[in-house]
């Protein structure tokens, strides 16, 4: 290992490294960089990520605080000059931790230096906040603030009581004007008395509002100093914010270099996300571009705990964040010189020609019931991939008609889909998907083996967007909108868990999220890139999970159909990894 934050894999690291890949030094070191939102982590990748786990246990300390949950990542780079060329690979953790080795690349600006601005500003608003602080807890200001409270509550009790009275005595008073006693002289003495009551309520009101005049006076020299306090914080702030956002200096492969308020004003975000630069893979390709490194490799994994909400597994691998790293990775990679830009769309001619595998599972003048593929979108998405509505569409323009979309699969998950020729029929089916009239059963294979008592179970745990990382979902109890997943356990191993899953409701990764989650099978759907990936029961090439069959009523004919895609690639994946065969799942 270098003391530079440059670590060197040993001989016997590499040779482990190339039986384990199948890939020599030599293939590796020629590789493209990987793209970082959408990967399959090498044998290179993992050994480094493992000495980067074995660093975070030796220090205890570092183990500690890691523990709580923490995500790293490792960079594997060519070192193509001076004494020591070869394959090496940088680290680096996402947010703060208190270690001052040299182990990890340093931030993109260190905004807890002790001599630097960010410290000094911190320091200066946290004085004003202890000002504020101080005034608002001193004996002074609570008593002026409780006497203000007491006497509004006083004053709000004792003109709702009189008025109270001020009306009953009208009703009185208009049950007197009805009676055989009434005349001229009891008119003007209920006048009189309406005339004093109405007097008396201003007076009461009146006086109370002198009164709490009075005391508000009191409060006036506070307020006015924490008004200033505030403005003062405020504005500290706002010049701090500009600092920081100056101070985050993105370096990219040609060696130019651009802010943090830059880079995410050319996405159209005027305000970057709190923690924007601070991630791992934006600090290991900075390091890398300030050090001549080529990166060959990254990949990001988890330590630790799982966070309350989103889907963490200790030891697994996951893409690097769209939210804060999108806009940022996008500028430090765009303009590589390493071949074809990896951050690119997905090339349209293959999405074709997978498209063109897709088989037609049923169709009418009414409807189109096809076997989507993996990896490609249901529907037109922000990305200029092609996507199977767009194809089908493509297929029925000689016939005039044209394709509309009634509901869409992940892009990464397989199996039946359908689509309308026709608005109406659309709208129905739609609506029969919102009364949950449609039913559709997925496969999925499972990383682990899933332990239950019975093998049906409900799970059943709000969602809502992972604004932070989209498109990730996450767990939200408080404003999640209501998920029920009904899975039953068809076959189990040690390694994996087959099962058929029943989606009750639809939400958005809502069979991938009830699966990882610790609150729902706890065991992720294997070859899961945002959910899954850990090493044990990685399976590279696919997600698995496969929309197995759906079950309808035709909107036109009032037919009852049932419709499986069976013949998919997923079921040659499932045997080629498992050695489970649908037909015949013997695996105990």
């Amino acid at each position: 290992m270098s003391g530079d934050r440059i670590h060197f894999f040993s001989s016997q690291d590499i040779r482990k490294m190339e039986n384990d890949s199948g890939i020599s030094l030599q293939a590796y070191l020629g590789r493209k960089l990987n793209n970082p939102f959408n990967y399959e982590p090498s044998a290179f990748a993992e050994t480094a990520a493992e000495k980067v786990r074995e660093h975070v246990r030796a220090d205890a300390v570092l183990a500690e605080e890691a523990s709580e949950g923490k995500m790293f990542g490792i960079l594997t780079v060519a070192i193509e000059n001076g004494n020591r060329a070869g394959l090496a690979f940088l680290a680096a953790f996402s947010g703060n931790i208190r270690t001052g080795d040299d182990f990890f690349v340093p931030p993109v600006f260190d905004l807890y230096n002790q001599e630097g601005f960010f410290r000094k500003g911190e320091n200066e608003i946290s004085a004003i906040n202890a000002k504020i602080s101080e005034l608002k807890s001193s004996p002074e200001y609570i008593k002026a603030v409780k006497a203000l409270r007491d006497t509004e509550t006083e004053a709000g009790n004792e003109i709702s009581a009189y008025s109270e009275f001020a009306r009953k005595s009208k009703n009185l008073r208009d049950e007197i004007r009805k009676s055989d006693d009434y005349d001229e002289k009891t008119e003007e003495k209920l006048l009189d008395e309406s005339r004093f009551q109405k007097a008396e309520l201003k007076r009461i009101r009146e006086r109370w509002k002198k009164r709490i005049s009075e005391i508000a006076e009191t409060l006036s020299e506070f307020d006015s100093e924490l008004e200033r306090l505030h403005i003062k914080r405020k504005k500290m702030s706002a010049v701090l914010q500009e600092r920081i956002f100056d101070g985050y200096s993105f370096l990219n492969g040609k060696g130019e270099r651009k802010n943090l308020r830059e880079v995410f004003s050319d996405h159209g975000i005027a305000e970057p996300p709190s923690g924007a630069g601070d991630c791992a893979g934006p600090k290991l390709f900075q390091y890398a571009f300030e050090k001549g490194l080529r990166p060959i490799e990254i990949a990001e994994f988890w330590y630790g705990r799982p966070p309350a909400s989103g889907i963490r597994h200790d030891g697994s691998f996951y893409p690097s964040c769209q939210n804060k790293c999108g806009p940022i990775l996008g500028y430090m990679l765009g303009k590589t010189d390493m071949g074809k830009n990896h951050l690119a769309d997905p090339d349209r001619t293959s999405g074709l020609n997978l498209i063109r595998k897709t088989g037609i599972l049923y169709e009418d003048d009414y409807l189109i019931a096809a076997d989507k593929p993996a990896g490609i979108l249901s529907v037109p998405g922000k990305t200029s991939s092609v996507s199977l509505q767009e194809f089908l569409q493509e297929r029925e323009k000689a016939n005039g008609k044209h394709i509309y979309q009634i509901h869409r699969l992940d892009m990464d998950t397989s199996g039946v889909i359908l689509f309308a020729k026709d608005e109406i029929c659309c709208k129905r089916l739609q609506r029969d998907f919102e009364n949950r009239k449609i039913t559709k059963t997925y496969l999925a294979l499972l990383e682990g083996s899933l332990n239950t008592d019975g093998k049906i179970i409900r799970t059943e745990l709000p969602l809502s967007p992972d604004i932070a990382d989209r498109p990730r979902q996450k767990v939200d109890t408080d404003f999640g909108k209501p998920a029920l997943t009904v899975t039953r356990i068809i076959c189990r191993s040690d390694r994996y868990t087959f099962v058929e899953m029943t989606p009750v409701t639809g939400r958005t990764h809502q069979l991938r999220v009830h699966a990882a989650h610790g609150k729902g099978l706890g065991h992720p759907i294997a070859g899961d890139r945002l959910y899954g990936f850990t090493k044990a029961g990685y399976v590279k090439g696919r997600l698995m999970l496969h929309a197995y069959s759906i079950s309808f009523t035709h909107p036109v004919t009032g037919k009852t159909m049932t419709i499986k895609a069976v013949n998919n690639d997923f079921f040659s994946y499932l045997y080629k990894i498992s050695g489970i065969n649908y037909r015949n799942p013997t695996l105990k």
